[in-house]
């Protein structure tokens, strides 16, 4: 009777194994098909987002194309003064008669500064210089402790002449210089004519012609020149090579100076020394012909 009981009881729990097997292998075949079977979602998109700027772009040169393609961003402009042409300024010669010092003459020393003015002439005063009655004039009274040189350059024809005369007020310890050079240059090769003080200008002067540089003399009126009023004209004849020099309306010749150059430059103006200077004198009737 026992031997019966147990051998059912084994074949059950034999029987409930199998059927607990098969279920749990049914539920992992099923979990494995879902699985196996089920898609990733597809990958979303990115969102674009934009941002608007209130600050206007900075314009930046690009060198990645030549220039003037569609592609490139040019420099911007940059804009320089320009010059006053000297076309536009009255010409020497013209100007005194105008109330005007063409901007055509160049002050020397070259650090005198003078501005222009919408004619195309300096303003006035240019260092002592002035116009007057149609003439250009200067008036110096002070003290040095060296010899210098002040005045007033302007460029002429390279072949031509210069008719100039000076008429003098005081000459004391100093010189009305009137000279042809290469360059706007006193230190420049050039014919000078030199009017030294006089204790008397209408009836004691004398006129002198000096090579440059160095100021060599040359030649030499002599000292009892008279006029009055005291006007001493001075005649420059130049050309490439040379400058004759005339005075007192063409009836001193003091000579001819070799002065070579393709430019030529007229000089108008003093020179003062140590000690107290004291002059004042006058340009008038400049004519400048060329040939």
């Amino acid at each position: 009777m026992s031997n019966k009981k147990g051998s059912t009881k084994k074949g059950m729990d034999s029987t409930v194994t199998a059927a607990l097997i098969g279920v749990i292998g049914t539920i992992i075949v099923t979990v494995i098909t879902v699985f196996a079977n089920r898609q990733p979602a597809p990958p979303q998109p990115p969102t674009a987002v934009f941002y608007t700027s209130t600050i206007p772009p900075t314009v930046v040169a690009t060198d990645t194309v030549p220039a003037g393609e569609s592609t490139s961003t040019p420099e911007p402009a940059t804009l320089t003064p320009e010059p006053i042409p000297t076309s536009t300024s009255i010409p020497a010669g013209s100007d005194w008669s105008q109330n005007c010092i063409s901007a055509l003459w160049m002050p020397y020393p070259p650090s005198i500064q003078a501005g222009i003015d919408d004619k195309g002439c300096l303003i006035q005063p240019v260092d002592k210089f002035y116009t007057t009655i149609g003439r250009l004039a200067f008036s110096y009274n002070d003290r040095v402790s060296s010899a210098q040189i002040y005045g007033m350059f302007t460029k002429l024809p390279a072949d031509g002449t210069v008719s100039i005369d000076a008429q003098l007020t005081t000459v004391i310890n100093g010189e009305v210089l009137m000279g042809i050079f290469a360059s706007p240059d006193i230190n420049s090769n050039g014919a000078m004519v030199v009017i030294p003080a006089s204790t008397n200008v209408t009836k004691k002067q004398q006129m002198i012609l000096k090579t440059m540089p160095g100021q060599k003399t040359y030649a030499k009126t002599g000292d009892s020149l008279s006029a009055d009023p005291p006007i001493y004209n001075v005649f420059f004849d130049f050309n490439s090579g040379s400058v004759v020099v005339k005075v007192i309306n063409g009836q001193i010749n003091l000579g001819t100076v070799t002065v070579v150059s393709g430019e030529k430059w007229l000089f108008l103006g003093y020179q003062i020394y140590n000690g107290t200077n004291t002059m004042q004198a006058e340009f008038l009737n400049l004519s400048i012909q060329s040939r």
